[in-house]
């Protein structure tokens, strides 16, 4: 016992985890943020999904296994949390709460949105957004000690998301299953449908049994509905306009989020911006630059632990001036 205890590493460590609606990461850094380490958890970390519970264990897992691994004293980590859902005030409450009966440090929180503008530059004095399109959307950016952010409003609410194009596309097969002429997309509705119980013995859909089901369910539709999009020869395929209409949308949100905050550099996280990349970015104002490649929102994650370590309130959730700048429709199908 006495050697296991020998070969704990005491050194006061960074421990951050990035999560949204589909996949829990974390990661851990030495206390001048070299990053040491790094797992995924292929499972929710949006708190405000239900209670908040399933996406609160997922974290507190993840946190013991990569300190556990590497034999770190967990009580004199730091801990910053950068997740979806973290503004459901109940949810945070529990969560803090769960915290404090796994004898865990308390953590500084954050949306994970932030951690994607922190990955583009850790310096927070450089005005800079993040596009987030992935289970589900949001932009937000850093401009003169200010937040901006439009979209995330949580689902069903928003646009261009793999979670809403999913339960858009969804609904128009419900209402309307002969407008789906491909059997291979047909099939992935009817398997979705089957899984979740959400159509009656008599054929009409339950549409509480819909409206319950949590959004990363719909998030799975979206591959196929990618593959549909990219592959159809169908000119009027009713859930490529959908797709279409979203993104439209979505470049209009970026356009009004540029406009209102003066902001020009975004850089994009997420399956699904991500995939609409060349559109997003031939369709924007021509002063908005993308960054180009990908942005690694968890070492994001790391930077807000580097940051709030001798600074708590560095960012802080509800202290830091935000400033909602949301003009959008939501579309309907």
């Amino acid at each position: 016992m006495q050697n296991k205890e020998k070969q704990k590493n005491t050194a006061p460590m960074l421990l951050a985890v990035e999560g949204g609606g589909t996949n829990c990461r974390v990661i851990l850094g030495t206390a001048a943020g070299q990053e040491i380490d790094r797992i995924k958890i292929a499972k929710t970390a949006n708190i405000a999904y239900g209670d908040g519970s399933e996406a609160t264990q997922n974290i507190i897992d993840g946190l013991f296994t990569l300190s556990q691994k590497h034999k770190i004293d967990i009580q004199r980590a730091h801990i910053a949390l950068c997740l979806a859902g973290v503004s459901h005030t109940e949810n945070r409450a529990k969560l803090q709460k769960a915290f404090q009966r796994a004898a865990l440090p308390a953590p500084v929180l954050q949306s994970d949105a932030i951690a994607g503008v922190l990955a583009i530059d850790s310096d927070i004095s450089k005005p800079r957004a993040i596009a987030i399109a992935g289970t589900g959307s949001i932009l937000m950016g850093l401009k003169d000690d200010k937040i901006y952010r439009s979209l995330g409003r949580g689902f069903p609410e928003g646009i261009f998301s793999g979670s809403i194009i999913g339960y858009d596309s969804l609904g128009i097969y419900a209402k309307a299953p002969q407008s789906c002429k491909s059997p291979k997309l047909k099939q992935v509705f009817e398997d979705m449908i089957a899984a979740h119980s959400l159509r009656h013995k008599n054929g009409r859909y339950d549409i509480k049994a819909v409206q319950a089901l949590q959004a990363n369910y719909y998030a799975e539709l979206f591959p196929a509905l990618l593959q549909h999009y990219r592959t159809t020869q169908d000119a009027h395929s009713a859930f490529k306009n959908c797709i279409d209409t979203h993104l439209n949308a979505y470049v209009d949100v970026i356009n009004h989020f540029s406009a209102d905050s003066g902001i020009k550099d975004f850089a994009f996280v997420g399956s699904v911006a991500e995939s609409f990349r060349d559109q997003i970015t031939q369709q924007v104002h021509p002063k908005i630059h993308f960054q180009s490649g990908a942005v690694d929102a968890l070492r994001g994650a790391l930077n807000f632990a580097l940051l709030t370590k001798d600074a708590p309130d560095a960012l802080h959730l509800t202290k830091t001036p935000t400033i909602t700048v949301d003009k959008f429709f939501r579309p309907e199908f």
